[in-house]
């Protein structure tokens, strides 16, 4: 299990540092963000979208921030490890959440259920090595 929350460690690093890129790309101008469907609903150009895109950048960048350094932690102590378990909850809740939204927005794609099943594992593997 080690080796899947290390992994998957990795891959939420790469989550938030990607998200924080390219939602600095989309605060200024260039392109919609590509993170999760329910913060990019708002699409209008007004203060709301812009307010909304802000806090869609932060919850990403840091839910699978900290996904990613408690699940290097994790095998230190058991509250990195409790943390890592209750982060990767929350970061799957709203990772479910953004799929239902993309699909009943029409705008499904298999990038969705990748978002999705990073932290699925990520818990999984957590739950497992306690």
């Amino acid at each position: 299990m080690r080796k899947l929350i290390d992994i998957t460690s990795v891959l939420c690093g790469i989550i938030a540092i990607a998200s924080l890129i390219l939602g600095i790309r989309v605060l200024t101008g260039h392109g919609y963000y590509m993170g999760l469907a329910i913060f990019s609903m708002v699409r209008q150009g007004t203060m709301l979208g812009f307010i909304g895109n802000i806090i869609g950048i932060a919850i990403t960048c840091g839910g699978f921030g900290a996904m990613g350094f408690y699940g290097f932690t994790s095998y230190r102590s058991s509250s990195s490890r409790k943390n890592a378990f209750i982060w990767g909850l929350i970061m799957s809740a709203i990772c479910l959440v953004s799929l239902f939204c993309s699909i009943f927005a029409h705008r499904f794609n298999f990038g969705d259920i990748l978002i999705l099943a990073v932290p699925l594992l990520y818990t999984y593997g957590i739950f497992k090595s306690a």
